[in-house]
């Protein structure tokens, strides 16, 4: 009986892997989203409602290693991921000259020291003085910019003095005199003797396309860092794509996605944005805001979750050791019947997950097959799992 139940959760296992989307894993690759996804569309505050656990079971799917909410500190209950979550301060403060509230920065403070080590996106589009629907919260003269930010530095990093503070998030990517980011430097300096202290600067781009332009605005930035004192500073591409056109956006996805992922000074990107298709272009994935439990990755989310094929630590971000998981290579065409490839003392799920891995593969060499191959017939299939299975629980 045992072993027919395995066999019924293989198959279930199986189909479901081939039915999805083999999403590639990248912690550079972020997931830009709304904060009324899932739980206001979903119109529940439950985590375990079957609605917001496909809605974030598609967010894994895209392959992301990051996510922020517009305007959220604090991680969600709904938030049950591997996933970092990256707070972000969307605004200005509630005082009447736009500082932040002793409450609010004493709030700052106590998150930071709760969630040490986090990156903290400060500010969205704040050089965003006019468009459809103003938003007086979210665009920040510079000059204000300049005045309120170091109450706000200071507050994380008293919280977390290992913080890292990105800054900007800035719409328009431009360096001129009169830009944004110069005014805010520069006042800040005035004001405090030293240009404002950060870990990394954060930019949009949604110009008109074109490959050239695309790569030629981004490098550009890099030029700024290392004529302004940044080299080594973090970069981060918070959004981008085409707000008119998913055509373009998808061409932006297959020209730019792999150069994003292997130019090491850019630290982070996230292609704009994680919601449901509609009136907005640029959705990761397709479905309706009153059925978000239903929805699917988008032809963008499927072309977003391929990438990368290769990669590289990107430029001041430490390197993270991964998790030991055990190698199907540790097995590598043993005796046969001798399937433990964990090494664990015991043919268990372990040993079935490491074959899984393998499952299918076709080959006139052994060492492709990496151990999975238990009757050495060049093909990891069938015949291997009822190795597998006729071994279940054995030392």
């Amino acid at each position: 009986m045992k072993k027919i139940f395995f066999i019924c959760l293989f198959v279930l296992v199986f189909f479901s892997i081939r039915n999805s989307v083999d999403a590639a894993t990248s912690f550079k690759k972020g997931a830009a989203q709304d904060y009324r996804y899932p739980m206001t569309y979903c119109n529940t505050i439950d985590i375990n409602n079957l609605c917001v656990i496909n809605y974030m079971n598609k967010v894994e799917s895209l392959g992301v290693g990051w996510l922020y909410l517009w305007g959220l500190i604090e991680k969600p209950a709904w938030f049950d991921s591997s996933i970092e979550f990256v707070p972000m301060i969307f605004a200005h403060g509630t005082n009447a000259d736009s500082s932040y509230s002793q409450g609010m920065l004493d709030w700052y403070t106590s998150w930071a020291r709760r969630n040490s080590g986090s990156h903290w996106l400060i500010w969205n589009e704040p050089d965003l003085y006019v468009n459809a629907n103003p938003d007086p919260h979210s665009e920040i003269p510079p000059l204000v910019a300049a005045r309120i930010y170091k109450p706000l530095y200071d507050a994380i990093k008293l919280g977390d003095s290992t913080a890292k503070i990105i800054v900007g998030g800035l719409y328009d990517i431009n360096f001129s005199a009169n830009s944004w980011i110069n005014v805010f430097r520069n006042e800040y300096k005035r004001i405090n003797g030293i240009f404002p202290p950060l870990d990394g600067w954060a930019f949009h781009y949604y110009k008109d396309y074109s490959s050239g332009s695309f790569r030629n605005t981004l490098t550009g930035v890099r030029d700024w860092y290392t004529n302004n004192g940044y080299v080594g500073k973090e970069f981060w591409l918070t959004e981008f794509g085409n707000l008119s056109s998913n055509e373009i956006g998808l061409q932006i996805l297959k020209d730019q996605q792999e150069w994003l992922e292997n130019e090491s000074w850019i630290t982070r990107y996230a292609f704009f944005y994680t919601g449901v298709e509609g009136g907005q272009k640029g959705s990761l994935l397709t479905g309706s805001l009153s059925n978000l439990g239903s929805a699917q990755l988008s032809t963008l989310g499927i072309e977003y979750a391929k990438h990368p094929i290769n990669s590289v630590i990107p430029t001041g971000t430490p390197s993270v050791t991964p998790s030991v998981i055990p190698s199907i290579t540790s097995c590598l065409h043993r005796n046969l019947g001798n399937v433990d490839c964990s090494q664990d003392g015991v043919i268990n799920a372990t040993d079935l997950n490491l074959m899984l891995a393998s499952w299918g593969i076709i080959s006139t060499t052994q060492s492709s097959n990496e151990g999975a191959d238990l009757n050495n017939n060049g093909q990891v299939d069938v015949a291997d799992l009822n190795i597998l299975l006729n071994n279940w629980d054995s030392p």
